[in-house]
């Protein structure tokens, strides 16, 4: 599989992820977290390995995919885990998970089976991010 778009933080393949990830059924949404040891609390933010509750507003954004975030909402997630530093999205539909990884600084991989949301994603990735932390890093 070729990739589609990619920057500095962000890859996006057009394609089956089931070529990459043949296990997986895209019947349902998925949130995976996948550790090499033991997790332990004080991993995530505020010493919290995986919050289960998001509190995130859904109006005020046009949707681009029927099954669309906000982007506020997997940024929440995403930081819950300070250790996630690169993220896959098999089934990446508009790009809001690579968007939010993107805008914490980390990489992501999103894979979409439909061209045209491969195209949406990369020109959304395409605009200019500022990390959450811009303002706050000590001036050189």
């Amino acid at each position: 599989m070729r990739a589609y778009y990619q920057d500095d933080y962000c890859t996006i393949y057009h394609g089956d992820c089931r070529e990459v990830i043949p296990d997986l059924q895209p019947r349902c949404e998925y949130m995976v977290t996948a550790s090499a040891g033991p997790l332990e609390r004080g991993a995530g933010v505020d010493g919290i390995v995986s919050p289960g509750l998001f509190r995130i507003p859904t109006t005020g954004y046009k949707k681009r995919h029927i099954t669309e975030k906000p982007v506020a909402l997997l940024t929440s997630i995403l930081q819950t885990r300070n250790d996630w530093l690169t993220v896959l999205d098999p089934f990446m539909g508009s790009g809001t998970t690579l968007a939010a990884a993107k805008a914490l600084g980390r990489r992501a991989v999103g894979i979409e089976l439909e061209e045209a949301y491969c195209e949406i994603a990369a020109k959304r990735l395409e605009q200019e991010v500022l990390p959450l932390n811009y303002g706050t890093q000590e001036r050189r």
